[in-house]
């Protein structure tokens, strides 16, 4: 907390920078340093999404869940529900979600001569530490498309509860993932079209139909009719990092992008409130000290040296343009 503080202050006095957003995983001391701000707002508020700049009073910064990583932990809940560490048994208003259902899914699409989930590979169902780690494989599993499978697959509607998490967390990720002017057209997905209005309907999406439904879904474990402790009851819900991950990120997005609009901004694109630069830098960090996975302060800079050499002599691509 005090370097955090000590490097707003730097960018403030010194810059003239006025920090907005910080943004972090959950990790245990990222969720304790946001906590540490309740009193500057309100002591016994649950979940901590902004404080004061308090080098800059008039303005707030907000606090981020990095939306990646959020899909991927709702991934690994859902995957532990019924299988893997069978930590979870997750259940919604008389609905199970379990990631048996997506199982069975994938092994019946592959008998099948015209496939449903061309993207899905064994792969994404038996996850390894490697495959646990890439975003891309929690986006085509709680996806759209395996949620209408899901829904076609099991007439029943045994599996109506899984689907509807595929469905609201895919929406959930194309809204916070909005990283161009033309994409949507492109996809011709309404999701990822920038955000340029304070009135943009996706802003009553999040907040009262995702944020309703967690919160709906959390109620009816809590008052599901049975013997159940409350370690039985929290198993039947996200873990409670991920939960409040999620409340944190939908409160910030909509607070922090209404703000840069009436700021004069002409578009806002949420994809920029993640923390793939910092992922991206220590990938190169990781792949400078190879096999060394605690390397000293001296060994750091050496290869952020390295790394910043290599970025310089990069070769560039330049697109001529040539007329016929």
């Amino acid at each position: 907390m005090p370097l955090f503080w000590k490097a707003v202050s730097i960018l403030k006095l010194l810059c003239n920078l006025s920090v907005c957003a910080a943004v972090s995983d959950g990790a245990s001391p990222n969720r304790l340093f946001y906590q540490l701000h309740a009193d500057l707002i309100e002591p016994d508020v649950e979940v901590v999404h902004y404080t004061p700049n308090l080098f800059a009073p008039s303005r707030n910064i907000y606090f981020f869940s990095d939306a990646p990583h959020l899909l991927k932990t709702t991934r690994n809940c859902l995957f532990n529900s019924g299988s893997g560490k069978r930590t979870h048994s997750m259940w919604n208003n008389g609905k199970y979600l379990l990631w048996e259902h997506i199982a069975k899914l994938y092994y019946s699409d592959l008998d099948s001569g015209l496939h449903h989930l061309p993207k899905l590979t064994v792969d994404h169902i038996a996850l390894k530490s490697y495959s646990k780690m890439k975003v891309s494989m929690a986006v085509q599993v709680l996806s759209n498309t395996v949620a209408q499978a899901l829904q076609r697959h099991y007439s029943s509607g045994e599996a109506q509860g899984t689907a509807n998490l595929c469905k609201m967390m895919n929406n959930f990720f194309d809204c916070m993932n909005v990283r161009s002017t033309t994409e949507y057209q492109r996809k011709r997905n309404a999701l990822l079209a920038p955000y340029r209005s304070a009135d943009d309907e996706r802003f009553d999406w999040l907040q009262n139909v995702f944020l309703e439904y967690l919160t709906n879904w959390k109620s009816s474990t809590e008052s599901r009719e049975g013997a159940f402790t409350d370690d039985d009851r929290g198993r039947m819900f996200l873990s409670i990092q991920t939960f409040k991950g999620l409340t944190m990120t939908v409160k910030s997005a909509i607070a922090i992008t209404k703000f840069l609009l009436s700021e004069g901004f002409e578009f806002v694109l949420t994809e920029r409130f993640c923390q793939d630069d910092v992922e991206e830098y220590f990938g190169y960090q990781r792949a400078q000290g190879q096999r060394s996975d605690n390397p000293s302060a001296a060994e750091f800079g050496y290869n952020d040296l390295g790394i910043a050499t290599l970025r310089d002599v990069a070769p560039q691509s330049i697109e001529v343009q040539c007329e016929r």
